[in-house]
């Protein structure tokens, strides 16, 4: 996902099973950072997580991923984000 600096985005992880998959996303390979809690917004026993960056900046670029895990096991999917720094050139005459 391309994103502009400065620009809100969320994403949206679903997942369904039985039971119920608990869902949250993480910054790339690092198990340690967990739910990211500034931004990611987990609903237990839903199946769903959201991931909302509020002002992205190149610090944000990255892979996400999102795990969700029940008694049946754990899937992963991940999200990229690109951040642009996107210019306006104003031609004068």
């Amino acid at each position: 996902m391309y994103a502009v600096i400065g620009q809100r985005i969320s994403l949206e992880c679903v997942a369904q099973g039985s039971p119920v998959p608990s869902v949250y996303w993480r910054y790339q390979s690092t198990p340690s950072r967990g739910d990211l809690p500034m931004w990611s917004q987990r609903e237990p026993q839903t199946g769903s997580a959201t991931l909302t960056i509020e002002s992205v900046t190149n610090v944000d670029s990255g892979n996400y991923v999102c795990v969700a895990s029940n008694d049946g096991g754990q899937v992963e999917e991940t999200a990229q984000i690109i951040g642009n720094c996107v210019e306006f050139l104003a031609h004068l005459s």
